[in-house]
């Protein structure tokens, strides 16, 4: 009876070693900040603007993480990790081959729980609304969007589009995905459940990446035509535009008073746009050394919180006040997601 009761004991404690092991949910607004060069995924606090850790994403020095966005529970975050440094900027692909990754981190277990590798260097990965699928998009000039299970990771479709794709991103409803080609002039559209190809919307030449935007609009940065093309993703049509007398990275919309917000990065410096009388007017401008690359907003719109990536910062920005503080990041951050 005695080698029974431990044989019992036993398969219980082996049982339980065997549950998933989940940390607590951080209970302080924060941010995650992945960097190319660092390889981290830095974990930020709101309300001290601190960092609170670093942890490093791979150990391959020839890999560079590369945007991050979170799945809609928030629990996981995409991240692509390819083994080109798209701090160079994209003419460095052209006629070569380099390999790309896609990272799931979770956020409970605060740790790397899948690695998928992609064909070429990749721009960004994005979860479907369910959670059921993560795509990400290949930046060759055979170009094409990727559509995996999760967390299965089996590959689902294979879509060609236009040369050099980057971000590729969720309309709202979770019907459609946006990617934008550098080496067209259009917009794309796919269908997310018949996994197709479905529209191609006319957009500046050349066009460098698409944005989320608000409701049903997304924006699209074009740097050599220095411009912001607005697109219906409804009607599937350019309902607005703003030309520009510098080259604009990433664009975005203010939530609490739809104001433009745009990365100067040549000149360290975001500027702000108000739409007045049906035309775009420049509200004001952020000094932030160091070539901005991205910004998110939190605290309902009333703060901003910018990185720039050569000088390796995090800039907290209060938007009432005009207050700025900067911490150091690891080297070369270049994507934000905030829970607030």
């Amino acid at each position: 009876m005695q080698r029974l009761k431990i044989v019992f004991l036993s398969l219980i404690l082996i049982s339980c070693s065997k549950k998933e092991q989940l940390l607590p949910e951080l209970d302080y607004p924060h941010a995650y900040v992945v960097t190319g060069k660092g390889r981290s995924l830095d974990l930020i606090n709101l309300s001290t603007h601190s960092m609170i850790n670093s942890m490093l994403l791979t150990e391959s020095s020839d890999k560079f993480p590369h945007h991050v966005y979170a799945s809609t529970s928030g629990r996981f975050l995409a991240i692509s990790n390819p083994g080109y440094d798209f701090s160079l900027g994209h003419n460095g692909l052209h006629g070569k081959t380099f390999s790309g990754e896609l990272l799931i981190y979770d956020s409970r277990k605060r740790q790397i729980v899948q690695t998928i590798t992609t064909p070429f260097a990749n721009h960004n990965a994005v979860f479907s609304p369910d959670e059921k699928q993560i795509w990400t998009s290949t930046a060759s000039h055979s170009g094409r969007a990727l559509a995996y299970s999760f967390p299965e990771g089996k590959l689902l479709a294979e879509i060609t589009l236009d040369a050099d794709p980057s971000d590729i991103i969720f309309s709202p409803d979770g019907k459609f995905l946006f990617v934008a080609s550098g080496e067209s002039t259009f917009l794309q559209v796919i269908d997310a459940e018949k996994k197709e190809l479905v529209k191609k919307i006319k957009v500046d030449i050349s066009p460098d990446n698409v944005w989320p935007g608000n409701n049903n609009m997304v924006l699209v940065s074009n740097s050599l035509i220095k411009s912001i093309n607005f697109v219906d993703i409804k009607s599937f049509e350019v309902s607005d535009f703003i030309d520009l007398d510098f080259s604009p990275g990433f664009a975005c919309l203010n939530p609490s008073d739809n104001d433009l917000w745009v990365c100067s990065p040549k000149t360290d410096e975001v500027f702000v746009f108000s739409k007045i009388n049906n035309i775009w007017v420049q509200k004001s401008k952020v000094s932030v050394a160091g070539e901005p690359h991205m910004i998110h907003f939190y605290n309902s719109g009333k703060k901003a919180l910018i990185i720039s990536q050569s000088s390796s910062e995090i800039s907290f920005y209060d938007i009432q006040t005009e207050e700025i503080k900067t911490i150091s990041t690891s080297a070369a951050p270049n994507g934000i997601v905030i829970f607030d």
